[in-house]
């Protein structure tokens, strides 16, 4: 890929940016791996836009299985990362010096999980299972589960496991879990300028 640039400074910024790119696609590579090994009555979904309210929000990833739906919130995060389920920031660290506050993804996926749950009023039995995938290139210094197996933070190569530890007691027919989808399809959001302007405002609020 060549880059148009006048400066040393602006190229450095281009190559930094497709590196990130890169990065980013090689974690998306490992998470479309790890669903694609689950079992055929699991049922997967990538990149939902849902509605709620006057919000929009936007879902990486979605497994729909009779042993209950999985919510999962991808991060391409290096470095140390510190915080729980409590607070509303997680910190990043590089090194002594470099420190910064990132949105707590698992309030994040909680909102997720809350748009789906508005789209399928009708199955109040469905356990759901909000996964915070993030890429090996962090070191986690998180809790790596809830007390009640609610959520899990997990490195993207350790996704099918986590779900597949799921697989007891079943709470949804393989007649749900293909309605499900099918309402789930209906109501995801694809109209281009509707999706632009959601990922003009940025990350989301929990």
């Amino acid at each position: 890929m060549t880059y148009n640039s006048g400066t040393e400074g602006n190229s450095s910024n281009a190559d930094k940016d497709n590196l990130a790119i890169r990065k980013g696609e090689v974690g998306e590579y490992v998470i479309n791996l790890q669903l694609a090994s689950l079992p055929k009555d699991h049922k997967c979904l990538d990149d939902l836009m849902f509605l709620v309210g006057r919000r929009t929000t936007q879902i990486d990833h979605l497994v729909v299985s009779p042993y209950g739906i999985f919510v999962i919130e991808t991060k391409n995060y290096r470095g140390w990362l510190f915080g729980n389920d409590n607070c509303k920031h997680w910190t990043q660290t590089f090194g002594k010096n470099a420190r910064y506050k990132l949105q707590n993804p698992i309030w994040q996926n909680k909102y997720h999980i809350k748009a789906v749950k508005s789209i399928l009023k009708d199955y109040e039995n469905v356990k759901y299972y909000s996964i915070i995938s993030i890429s090996r290139n962090a070191i986690l210094k998180v809790r790596p589960k809830s007390k009640d197996g609610s959520y899990y933070v997990v490195f993207n190569n350790e996704v099918a496991d986590t779900i597949r530890s799921k697989r007891i007691g079943k709470c949804l027919t393989d007649e749900q879990v293909n309605t499900i989808i099918e309402k789930l399809q209906a109501a995801n959001i694809t109209t281009p300028h509707l999706r632009a302007a959601h990922n003009k405002k940025g990350s989301e609020r929990e």
